[in-house]
């Protein structure tokens, strides 16, 4: 349990740790013996490495903006890497929810 509530606090950036360095710290968790870490690192990993979604509280300029970052973000070859690596860990996991997630 504490585990997962270490994991769930640095994908929402409860802790001033880089970017970088967070999302290698989360990227262990993937392994954990715990279904309920390895479903909190991939959320974990998705805070950590998108930037929020635009949504209705945004002026439209900042919507706009907010969506660029968003999809520049999705495409970029880190984001690509880690979502490789990603899928080659989890494809088979054992826990239905991790694969879901």
């Amino acid at each position: 349990e504490q585990r997962r509530q270490a994991v769930q606090a640095l994908g929402r950036g409860k802790f001033d740790a880089d970017v970088e360095r967070a999302l290698k710290l989360v990227t262990r968790h993937l392994s954990d013996e715990d279904q309920h870490v390895r479903r909190s690192a991939l959320e974990a990993l998705v805070r950590l490495a998108l930037p929020p979604p635009p949504h209705e509280d945004m002026t439209p300029e900042d919507a706009s903006a907010a969506a660029v970052a968003r999809h520049k973000a999705q495409e970029s070859e880190v984001m690509q890497d880690l979502l490789q690596q990603v899928m080659l860990r989890l494809a088979e996991d054992e826990d239905w929810g991790v694969r879901r997630v």
